[in-house]
C-alpha cells in the first residue's frame, strides 16, 4: 500500500439545539489514492478521533 501525503482538517459545526458533530476532511494531492488506502485512512482517523471518547464511556 502506497503512502499518501495528506492534510487532515477537523471541524465542529454547531447545531441550533446546541449540539455539535465532529467533521473531518482529508485532502490529498493528485493522483488520488486507491480505494484500499482511502479505507485505511478513514478507519485510522475514526480510531484516533474516537478512542478517548470510547474510554470515557467505558466502552
Amino acid at each position: 500500500m502506497k503512502r499518501a501525503d495528506a492534510t487532515v482538517t477537523f471541524g465542529l459545526p454547531l447545531h441550533e439545539d446546541g449540539g455539535t458533530d465532529l467533521q473531518w476532511t482529508v485532502l490529498v494531492a493528485e493522483p488520488a489514492p486507491d480505494n484500499a488506502l482511502v479505507a485505511h485512512m478513514r478507519k485510522r482517523l475514526y480510531e484516533l478521533s474516537n478512542a478517548n471518547l470510547r474510554c470515557t464511556f467505558g466502552q
